[in-house]
């Protein structure tokens, strides 16, 4: 997430993107986050604290929620109210660093568990997909922004939330990325829905999948669901980069593609790397207690889509 400092987006695009911040479900939790947290669009953009709001932002509009249509309806209805505060923001030089490209030398593999100590060990990927195909590498890093990347503030995130998991220090590894590497680049969900329909794997078209349409008729929709066909994209493809700006506009929305639907669900900036294009370099600490905001802390940082939900007789600042 770095940016030139004297560059801008141009005013079509910081129209543009201010209506897509505002009407985007982890972009509307993103706001009111910030704006409940009394930031100014100055703290916002500091790229630590904009980690953090952003693995806040994706807690709330959680997808294993039970009440997630309330908390996606609650998110988006506060987005008219913070379009200002979304338009100063992507007035900002700083914030154009939420679309960059992947920066190549600044990737970091975060494990998902103090036993495993080598990124060859698994792999990992939000939205559902088929199995790897023996010998296919798959595996994800994410950019590395002062200290911390992207991953460790998730991981720190998952376990704030999740006192049941492993609180062990958890390993890393910087890794170097062929500079001849092709990566997708999904900035926007347009972005993603493009490559689903260019290489899709539909749930429907397997023989696990018929069995359980018919023993669950009430579930048709959730295996219409279309994803992506991880080898042949692996073709055309080395990597996959959703950037900062692509989990704020893509995550929890959904999206039709052909018949069924798609959708993708993080919390994180990351790259999937389909192909051997990336080699563990050196090692770095592993993540253990991760800093605070400048500001606001972890413990104190307000949810207010959640909060609203879960206690609506409460009052609620908005």
């Amino acid at each position: 997430m770095t940016t030139n400092a004297h560059s801008r987006l141009r005013p079509d695009l910081v129209e543009r993107y201010t209506t897509r911040l505002t009407t985007s479900p982890v972009g509307c939790a993103f706001l009111a986050t910030a704006h409940a947290a009394g930031m100014s669009p100055d703290d916002i953009v500091e790229p630590t604290t904009a980690l953090h709001l952003l693995g806040a932002a994706a807690e709330q509009i959680n997808p294993h929620a039970q009440d997630l249509l309330e908390r996606t309806v609650e998110a988006l209805s506060r987005g008219p109210r913070l379009t200002r505060l979304a338009r100063q923001l992507m007035q900002l030089p700083e914030a154009q660093a939420w679309w960059a490209p992947l920066d190549r030398e600044r990737q970091v593999w975060t494990s998902l568990s103090s036993s495993v100590r080598s990124p060859d060990s698994g792999f990992y990927f939000d939205a559902p997909m088929p199995e790897p195909s023996p010998g296919r590498f798959f595996v994800v890093t994410s950019t590395q922004v002062a200290d911390v990347a992207s991953l460790d503030l998730a991981w720190d995130w998952d376990m704030a939330m999740d006192p049941m998991g492993d609180e062990s220090p958890i390993p890393r590894q910087r890794m170097a990325v062929s500079p001849t590497a092709r990566v997708y680049e999904i900035r926007e969900f347009d972005d993603w829905r493009e490559l689903v329909r260019a290489y899709p794997y539909d749930r429907r078209d397997t023989d696990q999948d018929h069995v359980f349409r018919r023993e669950n008729p009430a579930y048709d929709w959730a295996i219409r669901e279309v994803t992506l066909d991880r080898s042949r994209a692996a073709q055309d493809w080395d990597g996959i980069h959703l950037t900062f700006s692509g989990v704020l506009l893509t995550s929890g929305i959904i999206g039709p593609v052909g018949t069924g639907w798609t959708r993708i669900v993080t919390g994180s900036e990351y790259t999937h790397w389909l192909n051997r294009v990336v080699n563990s370099e050196s090692s770095l600490p592993d993540v253990d207690s991760l800093p605070d905001l400048n500001r606001f802390d972890r413990q104190s940082m307000p949810m207010p889509i959640q909060d609203a939900v879960l206690f609506p007789d409460q009052s609620d600042t908005r």
